[in-house]
This record gives C-alpha cells, structure tokens and sequence, in this order.
C-alpha cells in the first residue's frame, strides 16, 4: 500500500473518531449540563450511555491520532531540526500543530481525570479534590481545552485542504 494512501485511511478514520468525539462532547454539554446527570430532556441516550460512550471513542480516535503523529514524525523531525528555514505557512502549521497536541494532551489528562477520579454517578462531586482542584475545575479545564483543540483541528484541517483534496481524488 502506497504511503499516501495508508497516511489518507489512517486521517479519515482520526477524522470520523475526533467527529463523533466532538459530537458526543457537544451533545453530553448540552443535555447534561456539568454537576448533575438529569434526565436529559428527552435525548435518546441516558447520561450514562452517552458518557460511556464519548470515553470509548475518545480512546479509538487517540489511537488514530497517535497512528498519524507516528507515520509523520519524520516530517515532525524536519520542523524540529531546521528551525530558521520556514516559510510562514509552515511556521502557522506548526504552530497550529503544537497548539493542538497541548490542548488534546490536556484535554485527555483532564479527560482522564473526570473519568477515574469522578466517576458518573459519585455523590458529592463538589468537596472531592484532585490535586487541590475540585470536579468543576476539572471540568471546565476538559471543556475549554476541548473546544481549543476542535478549534486547532479545523486549522489543521484547512491547512491541509489541498492535500485533503488531492489525494482524496486520486483515490477515488
């Protein structure tokens, strides 16, 4: 299987899984709002599924992620060795790239946080501490972090638009 082709698989699944990671996120903020786990106005999924759910998928799309970071680390090797030769969209890629990776980082350890230490379902969120920080704390870390990392995968995404596009249709 030719590179380009294996790397186009690898970032369309990255792309579905971030998606429907993203998705769940939204949709878990906007139907079980931050300390309570509610009825949820009628979605077709409790809280609980849809917790469960968002955990699962967010753990395949950071096995795509790291598959892709993986097939692109020497790319990622070239940008850390030449320091001064960078055109200025190359110098936006990166700093979009490295922006991202430290929100996603930070939105999985908080990520991971929420789910081990504040479990669904736990009474008295609100008095448990997790290195001095209560649940909200953690949670909106999770949420900010998130939302600047969809915002960090959309600029990847159009700066690479035209390889998106080009190897999308050689493929088909």
């Amino acid at each position: 299987m030719k590179a380009a082709k294996r790397n186009l698989i690898i970032d369309i699944c990255a792309g579905f899984f971030c998606g429907v990671v993203i998705i769940t996120g939204f949709l878990q903020w906007i139907f079980y709002p931050h300390q309570g786990s509610g009825p949820g106005g009628g979605f077709i999924l409790s809280h609980a599924q849809l917790y469960n759910l968002h955990f699962a998928v967010s753990m395949i799309a950071l096995c795509f992620v790291v598959i892709h970071l993986l097939l692109h680390l020497t790319w990622i090797r070239h940008c850390a060795r030449t320091p001064g030769k960078k055109s200025r969209h190359l110098k936006i890629n990166i700093g979009a790239d490295v922006a991202g990776t430290v929100c996603g980082v930070v939105s999985l350890i908080s990520g991971l946080v929420l789910w081990i230490v504040y479990p669904l379902g736990i009474s008295g969120k609100g008095h448990i501490f997790f290195l001095g920080q209560p649940y909200a704390w953690w949670y909106d870390i999770h949420f900010f972090s998130a939302v600047l990392f969809t915002i960090f995968l959309a600029v990847h995404l159009i700066l690479h638009w035209n390889w998106i596009k080009r190897n999308c249709s050689y493929m088909l």
